[in-house]
């Protein structure tokens, strides 16, 4: 009787083990999109990154494309945020093949500054979060 037993109990640990496994890491995270503008056209290379209020650092962030789309990631390309009320900082650098760095803003600092941008972003816990135009205003510009 033992011998038929064992079977069972095995395949018995084994769907139970597979049904309980750790969740997804980014399941909970909401997905961020939008379109970064600077001065009402479509802006290439604007690195935008959110500070929870929680955390107080940045774990999030996103670098707008060709045409001013942007998608942020924390952990996955792509995967957004933990739902929250995030300050939104942007900076808009060059990247300097030699030094193979970037360097200045194109901004002047302006957004720069957590707590300073006026950006506030209030992440719900949806599937999805538009963030519509971020149009920002290049000081340099006139």
């Amino acid at each position: 009787m033992m011998g038929r037993r064992m079977p069972m109990f095995v395949m018995t640990l084994a769907v139970l083990t597979i049904g309980c496994g750790s969740p997804k890491r980014n399941g909970d995270y909401v997905k961020i999109t939008g379109t970064v503008h600077v001065d009402g056209a479509p802006a290439e290379g604007v690195v935008v990154r959110l500070y929870s209020d929680s955390q107080g650092t940045s774990l999030s962030n996103g670098v707008s494309g060709p045409d001013g789309r942007l998608t942020i990631s924390t952990h996955e390309l792509g995967d957004g945020a933990l739902p929250g009320r995030y300050e939104v900082t942007c900076t808009w650098s060059d990247f300097d093949p030699l030094s193979r760095s970037w360097t200045g803003d194109q901004l002047e600092g302006r957004y720069a500054t957590k707590g300073e941008s006026g950006i506030v972003w209030d992440v719900d816990a949806e599937d999805s979060f538009d963030a519509g135009i971020l149009d920002l205003r290049n000081p340099a510009a006139k």
